[in-house]
């Protein structure tokens, strides 16, 4: 039997999976990404209304220290056999991550299995807060980001750090929405940056109040 490339023909009791091809799979676990990334920025949205901005944000990263950093990161690495503990391995966590590789426009880039450049090239979270112009749904959500990535990039080696080059906000569309260094350096460098913005820099001293701590 053929692959289906959509479901528009008749009803099957014993439907799985495989029935569908490799394209119309890709697309909808893009949509369930989509979904996945909405629903927190709904969630965000709805304690704002209620609670304020600042109780809104501290839920807000309540949320993510158990759904992101725990199952979003986990989950899907065991699903694809992600075992490493290098940069490379980060990197192909990012290429299948359904909050990043599998919903963002990205470039990963390996320059050996201890160093790479991850670019988010298009963000749409991002993009909602620009057409908006909602500079706390921006500011909560890339601050989460700043947070979480270096925290990941440790639980999977001591040694590794993610080093924010470039965030948010943005003069252009068509800049990159954000760049970061993953390396290996057993020096643990601070990943603290005066040149970025304040919400940033916020997020980074929490990241490394979080962090463990190294003689």
């Amino acid at each position: 039997m053929s692959e289906m490339n959509d479901y528009s023909g008749p009803f099957k009791p014993n439907l799985k999976w495989e029935d569908f091809s490799k394209d119309v799979l890709g697309k909808y676990a893009r949509e369930i990404s989509r979904i996945y990334v909405l629903m927190g920025g709904i969630w965000f949205g709805y304690l704002r209304e209620r609670l304020g901005a600042q109780r809104a944000d501290e839920l807000h990263m309540e949320l993510w220290e158990t759904l992101g950093n725990k199952h979003e990161f986990n989950r899907p690495r065991a699903a694809m056999g992600i075992c490493g503990h290098d940069v490379e391995s980060f990197l192909k966590f990012a290429q299948i991550d359904p909050g990043i590789g599998m919903i963002f426009d990205i470039d990963c880039e390996l320059k050996n299995k201890n160093h790479g450049i991850l670019t988010i090239k298009m963000c749409t979270a991002l993009s909602f807060a620009e057409r908006h112009r909602d500079t706390q749904v921006q500011e909560n959500g890339c601050g989460i980001d700043v947070w979480a990535i270096p925290k990941v990039v440790r639980s999977l080696h001591p040694d590794m750090v993610a080093i924010p080059l470039k965030l948010p906000p943005r003069r252009s569309p068509d800049e990159p929405a954000c760049i970061w260094e993953i390396k290996m350096d057993p020096t643990h460098p601070s990943i603290m940056n005066r040149e970025l913005p304040e919400y940033a820099q916020v997020a980074m001293a929490k990241t490394e109040w979080d962090l463990p701590l190294f003689p």
